[in-house]
């Protein structure tokens, strides 16, 4: 609201696409009042309605909205090597296509999930207490070398019912490996969570063999799949809709999979996804029994 009394020639909007309020583009209009008046947009391109508008008028109207576009790779000399180091693991990834080649990527029709439902938690900014952690995994069907990736989903819940996915350390993983990085991930009161239909016990065994001597097999949490992965996964949309999951740093190849994959038309198996999903159902039980009793409607919790 202190933008609506300035009386401005030039402004400049910095990360306009992050913008929490929509009012104060609006009220930024409102004060460019004086002389010849210029307003510069500078932002990664995320999809937001604002965003979509001033690109389609530059597109319309040329001569009032100019629109440039650039890629961090022309800025590389005045940027750190460790910055490159950071983004490496996004190239070729929708998020880095964003981030990097400054690309505004619409969301795919039929996608369960919107890109703007995914929001961004610091890596380096502390979490609040977590009341309830767990990892879930997603094996894959077999070890040939065409097989989908291991799925392994990291996150909890603090005590104001915000989730937080920590880590994805998903990956094309033999049972040795795949164990050991679950074991070493798990941290003190958490869980793992596994799917009966992959052979719980199996599994089970698996992570026995992986421990270390004097090493206990942390909690294991058995869930079934009795229905097919979109009607799994729409109760655990919904709590992204409702705004409560954050995800802490880059997780691009886990959105990639959340916003790519299209039931029905997707050939590919969303290992990462199936995870997340059996995830958020462990961290929101109550949106696991609004799943069970065939209700679309969230529970109070989240209303």
């Amino acid at each position: 609201d202190r933008l609506r009394g300035g009386n401005w020639t030039d402004i400049w909007a910095d990360e306009f696409a992050s913008f929490k309020k929509k009012e104060a583009w609006k009220n930024i209009r409102l004060a460019l009042r004086k002389g010849k008046c210029r307003c510069i947009v500078t932002s990664t391109p995320k999809v937001t309605d604002e965003v979509k508008q001033l690109v389609a008028r530059a597109v319309k109207e040329p001569e009032k909205v100019r629109l440039v576009r650039g890629s961090s790779r022309e800025n590389s000399a005045h940027l750190a090597e460790e910055f490159w180091s950071v983004i490496s693991d996004l190239e070729g990834t929708k998020f880095g296509r964003q981030e990097i080649e400054g690309e505004l990527i619409e969301d795919l029709e039929g996608a369960l999930w919107r890109s703007k439902t995914i929001q961004r938690w610091a890596a380096n900014k502390p979490l609040p207490p977590l009341v309830r952690r767990a990892v879930a995994l997603d094996p894959a069907d077999s070890l040939k070398d065409t097989a989908d990736e291991f799925g392994i989903i990291v996150g909890g819940r603090d005590k104001a019912g915000n989730g937080y996915i920590t880590a994805d350390k998903s990956g094309k993983l033999r049972p040795e490996h795949w164990s050991r990085r679950a074991l070493d991930l798990v941290s003190d009161g958490g869980v793992i969570i596994l799917e009966a239909n992959h052979g719980a016990e199996n599994l089970k065994h698996t992570l026995r063999n992986a421990l270390r001597p004097g090493e206990n097999l942390p909690l294991i949490h058995v869930v079934r799949a009795s229905t097919n992965k979109k009607t799994r996964a729409i109760p655990a949309v919904a709590v992204y809709e409702k705004l409560k999951i954050w995800h802490v740093g880059y997780l691009s190849q886990l959105e990639d999979e959340m916003t790519g994959w299209i039931p029905g038309e997707s050939t590919w198996s969303p290992n990462r996804m199936d995870a997340l999903v059996w995830l958020i159902l462990y961290l929101f039980p109550n949106v696991l029994a609004t799943q069970v009793t065939g209700r679309r409607t969230l529970p109070e919790e989240f209303a």
